[in-house]
């Protein structure tokens, strides 16, 4: 008679086999599409976003390529036929005749304008005026600014392969001399980067996380089962991002291995129990007996990882949420098609029962076993303090912990868009444009010329501090008005003012005026390194240090409705910086919360729930607190690994503690059944956390360094929490604590008793 495990195996291979197909299209349709700009990792409601989407509502996309190269200079030729050819391309626009490029400023087109009248100013005065905007320190150094559509942004691969097309061929400018830069460098960077680490470490990590499962379930063909499933699941999940009308981003990138990994190290424990079933009492029922010991913790295991990652959509940034919703959901369906696939297939096909008799403890490996056991046993006291001491120690640096989402995190220091940072801001301009809005209310009793002195006054502040190396503003377009007396200096002012007040749409073509029915909207510029180590935390608060009292000053003589907003790429990559702190100790706390609560009702005790998470809570204390001691930052990869450590770091207490509440009800002696639980689950937890951590190490070469920060701090994080649940666990059983796992009948676990050890 067929039992109800081999039949739920064979229809479960069935509809996996019908899916697959429309799994690897959804899958290969994600893979088609990467969406990356911190920008969008914020959702409309984010204040900072506020600011920023008025801003480029009034003036323009903050979207932009700055391009230069050696011999660019004020007078360089080149420039106009970059602007006129770009302008008139038949290819600067989509498939739809949407245009790409919304304005192309040169520093030559500039200047000519400048030169000419009204404004009439020399050469050497216009370059003056803006140097450290668009002309180079020396006063020579040029550059052009492309700013970009929505259009553009979406299609910036073809956008730039453009524009690097026409300097090559238009303006004769080698590849190799070209130096672009800018926000949308910075997001096609990180799509060509994010794109490259999984299309180049994908199938080194997947070969690499087979073979590692083979040799620790010693059976090519129960390895092979466990890999196929956790495949499926990992296909599953990078196709529900397409079903569900959402786009790849470089954080999600790491999901899909994470997905297989964690699949697998689910896969590696259910087959421990299957082969402990048969090992003990044969292979007639072994697989009702390993379900009935195993499904609770393996449920358990994967139901607080999968808790660990939808912690992650507490986040503001969305693609933490997104990784938090599609982890879970591929850890939860693989833990499900584990269990209906694989006790069929060891009752269905006998050669994966064979397996299990192979695998039994050898001699070398009780005798390492028994060696770290009799450890932990004469030292108990020891590993508790020194370990105490360690998480204390740490969790003072955790505190210190900093966060960067700058260009300067994101990729190796010999990287070419660092050394195009590095070129165009050493020789040409600064790359980071702040923008500081001064709001005059129409009921504002100031004339346009006064206005403008508001506007210039602004500008001098911000020139003035030590971080800024350039400003432009509405003023530095206005010709410059003596201050000195006399009739002809007065006649002059007149003359001025009535001009300003003609041609204020003049400003608003330039960009730096907007206007709507109730205010003026004056934009002052103020650019400053993106490579330099500025703090920009602090620097924003200096630019509103220095220009506040300026405006306070102005309401105390009478003159209201002005009011001053900051702005710009780097204020919000600043709250985003902000947020991510913020993320990671909510999402953190979210999943301490509950998982802690989970413990409790599993020990049904509120001192064994607390105690089982101490050695939880060990490796993420240990490698937050070393960061901060070690002043690392923690970037938007990092900061995902703390809830999905705490998830991962239980799935070895829970199945530690189910072999230990089996022999502790049995034995009643905790050293007898520390060690039963250590022969039983020490290799399982050994061979999860090998195949874990090794199997994502591929992706710790990534030139997209979060990519590789996170598979090297997943692989630290889960040695650490192996050394928690296999010593620091064991030590505190053995102590005082153990005494609260000594209750008979009352742990969730009970229902394994019946089966025998």
């Amino acid at each position: 008679m067929t039992s109800i495990y081999a039949r739920c195996c064979r229809i479960t291979l069935a509809l996996m086999a019908l899916s697959a197909p429309a799994l690897i299209y959804g899958a290969w349709q994600t893979l088609q599409v990467n969406a990356n700009s911190p920008i969008d990792w914020v959702s409309f409601d984010f204040p900072a976003r506020q600011d920023y989407e008025r801003f480029r509502s009034s003036f323009e996309s903050g979207d932009v390529i700055v391009v230069s190269w050696p011999g660019c200079s004020i007078d360089d030729e080149r420039l106009d036929t970059f602007e006129r050819r770009l302008d008139s391309s038949p290819d600067a626009r989509d498939s739809n005749g949407n245009p790409y490029f919304s304005n192309v400023l040169t520093t030559t087109g500039t200047i000519r304008e400048m030169t000419s009248p009204p404004l009439s100013l020399s050469t050497m005065e216009a370059a003056s005026r803006l140097r450290g905007s668009l002309v180079g320190q020396d006063g020579r150094s040029a550059c052009g600014i492309v700013v970009c559509t929505s259009d553009g942004l979406r299609d910036r691969a073809q956008a730039v392969a453009l524009v690097q097309r026409i300097l090559a061929d238009d303006c004769k400018v080698p590849v190799a001399d070209q130096h672009l830069a800018g926000p949308i460098i910075d997001g096609l960077s990180v799509d060509r980067a994010s794109f490259e680490s999984l299309n180049r470490f994908a199938g080194p990590s997947s070969l690499l996380i087979l073979l590692l499962t083979w040799r620790c379930l010693r059976s090519w063909r129960t390895g092979l089962a466990v890999f196929v499933i956790a495949t499926y699941c990992q296909f599953a999940s990078l196709a529900a991002v397409h079903f569900c009308g959402e786009a790849m981003n470089a954080v999600l990138m790491v999901m899909p291995p994470l997905v297989l990994v964690l699949g697998v190290s689910g896969g590696i424990h259910l087959v421990n129990y299957l082969y402990d079933a048969i090992n003990h009492e044969g292979r007639e029922g072994a697989a009702a007996r390993a379900v009935r010991l195993g499904w609770l913790p393996c449920a358990l295991s994967s139901g607080t990882t999968a808790l660990g990652l939808a912690s992650l959509l507490v986040s503001d940034l969305k693609p933490i949420r997104q990784f938090g919703f599609y982890g879970a959901l591929g850890v939860v369906a693989t833990f499900v098609l584990l269990f209906l696939v694989l006790p069929g297939a060891f009752e269905i096909w006998p050669k994966f029962a064979a397996s299990a008799r192979n695998s039994d403890h050898g001699p070398s490996q009780v005798a390492w076993q028994s060696w770290v056991v009799g450890v932990i046993r004469r030292r108990s006291k020891l590993i508790v303090a020194v370990s105490t001491a360690l998480m204390i120690v740490t969790a003072v640096g955790a505190t210190k912990i900093r966060t960067s989402v700058r260009i300067q995190t994101l990729f190796a220091s010999d990287s070419r868009i660092l050394e195009d940072y590095r070129w165009i801001e050493e020789r040409v301009v600064p790359l980071v444009p702040i923008e500081v809005l001064v709001h005059v209310g129409h009921q504002c009793p100031l004339s346009v010329y006064e206005r403008l002195e508001l506007v210039r006054q602004v500008e001098a502040r911000l020139a003035h501090l030590p971080e800024v190396q350039g400003t432009l503003s509405a003023t530095d377009f206005t010709p410059s008005v003596a201050e000195s007396g006399g009739a002809r200096q007065s006649v002059t002012k007149t003359i001025v003012r009535r001009k300003l007040e003609q041609n204020l749409d003049r400003f608003v073509e330039l960009g730096y005026l907007a206007k709507d029915p109730n205010a003026q909207h004056w934009r002052v510029t103020a650019r400053v390194s993106s490579i330099d180590d500025i703090d920009y935390g602090l620097f924003l608060a200096e630019v509103r240090a220095a220009v506040e009292p300026l405006v306070d000053d102005y309401r105390q003589k009478g003159v209201d409705h002005i009011s001053v907003t900051y702005t710009g790429v780097m204020p919000l990559v600043h709250e985003i910086q902000r947020g991510l702190v913020h993320d990671l100790f909510n999402s953190f706390l979210s999943a301490m919360v509950v998982i802690t609560l989970t413990m409790i009702a599993v020990e049904r005790e509120i001192v064994a729930g607390l105690v089982s998470m101490v050695p939880n809570f060990f490796p993420i204390v240990l490698l937050f607190g070393a960061m901060g001691w070690l002043g690392r930052p923690m970037d938007i990869g990092s900061v995902m690994t703390a809830s999905i450590a705490l998830g991962m770091a239980i799935d070895g207490t829970l199945h530690y503690l189910t072999f230990y509440r089996r022999e502790i009800e049995r034995t009643d002696s905790p050293p007898v059944a520390v060690e039963a639980a250590f022969t039983h689950c020490a290799a399982a937890m050994v061979e999860s956390t090998v195949v874990c951590g090794f199997g994502l190490m591929p992706f710790a070469l990534s030139a997209f360094l979060p990519t590789g920060r996170f598979a090297w701090m997943i692989l630290g994080l889960l040695w650490a929490a192996l050394a928690g649940g296999l010593i620091v666990l064991p030590a505190l059983l053995l102590g005082h604590c153990g005494r609260f796992f000594r209750r008979k009948k009352s742990s969730v676990f009970d229902s394994s008793k019946s089966s025998k050890s």
